[in-house]
């Protein structure tokens, strides 16, 4: 979805006001909110009232607020513009996924390359603060954006998985074996040795799971992030100084710091997890979405529905819904919650 341009409000109030000049002594009424198609999507508030978009009631019922289109715009008027994804990752102010054919399409922020991606087809990406590494046909990996500290040289292997940090990018080869590359500043980027069934790169440390399934994490742990807990598990996600992990019975579990609410992991069984900055967000059994942790930006105001798979960003986080549908929620300054 395009971001509203402030001007076209100048120019709407202006109008408007000319229109009413000659009746000055007679009221002039400011249309009603959802009168024109995308009325109650544009995030502006048409009929100043101080509500925007679905929160006002004239919205209520229009096709914007009920997962219906009305326009001319790609996919559900929901928040969503693509419905053609298969897989999503939220960066810093970024996003990037891959869709059904193969294809990289990213949003957001650009200063550095970030959302401009290269063609040809691609079977993962993953977005770190301001570059994303993608996963080529032949496994070998891509990285593309902020290309200082070594991140943006990728070791000559073939790729299952990678995961990009702040800094530096963590995968697993075809025979489970993990390799980094990057910044190195904390030991980040310095696996242990044996064989991993899933890794994630953090801020400033990785967690992975070895094929015993227990966790392991290594890099910068003053806020004991990379001191997880025992036991065995199934999938675990590294933020800036927290870490989780869902364990084999489906629980989570969350550990270092806590000054945002990171580890107050809701209760009940989830399917798939994902840490930012200082959020983490998981689908539970149910399909549905459950965000906990900082919220300056609405990060953790997860929406409502049935999810598939969901990516924790820095002050934002994406998500495919069952219908296929990408939606975004939190910051939105550079782009990064309107796909495109």
């Amino acid at each position: 979805m395009p971001k509203p341009n402030p001007l076209s409000r100048v120019r709407i109030s202006t109008i408007s006001l000319w229109l009413c000049l000659p009746l000055a002594l007679s009221a002039c009424d400011t249309p009603a909110e959802g009168r024109d198609p995308g009325d109650c999507s544009d995030q502006l508030d048409n009929d100043d009232d101080g509500a925007t978009d679905c929160d006002d009631a004239s919205c209520a019922g229009s096709p914007d607020c009920s997962n219906q289109d009305d326009d001319d715009s790609a996919g559900n008027d929901d928040g969503s513009t693509r419905c053609d994804l298969v897989q999503v990752s939220a960066g810093g102010d970024h996003s990037c996924g891959v869709d059904s054919a193969g294809q990289l399409h990213c949003w957001g922020g650009n200063a550095h390359g970030q959302s401009t991606p290269p063609e040809g087809t691609f079977a993962q990406v993953s977005s770190g603060t301001l570059y994303n590494c993608a996963i080529e046909p032949n496994g070998q990996a891509l990285v593309w954006g902020f290309q200082e500290d070594g991140h943006s040289t990728a070791p000559d292997v073939a790729f299952d998985e990678v995961s990009a940090g702040v800094e530096h990018v963590c995968g697993l080869d075809n025979d489970g074996a993990a390799h980094c590359w990057g910044d190195n500043g904390e030991g980040q980027s310095v696996p242990p040795e044996g064989t991993f069934t899933q890794v994630s790169s953090g801020w400033f440390h990785t967690c992975g799971i070895d094929d015993s399934e227990v966790v392991q994490c290594w890099g910068y742990d003053t806020r004991g992030q990379s001191t997880p807990p025992s036991g065995t598990f199934r999938q675990v996600t590294a933020g800036k100084y927290h870490s989780c992990a869902i364990s084999t019975a489906g629980q989570v579990q969350c550990w270092g710091s806590n000054d945002e609410g990171q580890l107050a992991a809701p209760s009940g069984t989830f399917t798939r997890i994902s840490a930012g900055l200082d959020h983490t967000c998981g689908i539970n059994d149910a399909g549905e979405l459950q965000c906990w942790g900082g919220n300056t930006d609405g990060q953790a105001s997860a929406p409502a529905g049935s999810y598939t798979q969901v990516s924790a960003g820095s002050l934002h986080s994406c998500a495919i819904d069952a219908l296929g549908c990408v939606r975004c929620w939190g910051s939105d300054d550079a782009g990064q919650s309107s796909p495109e």
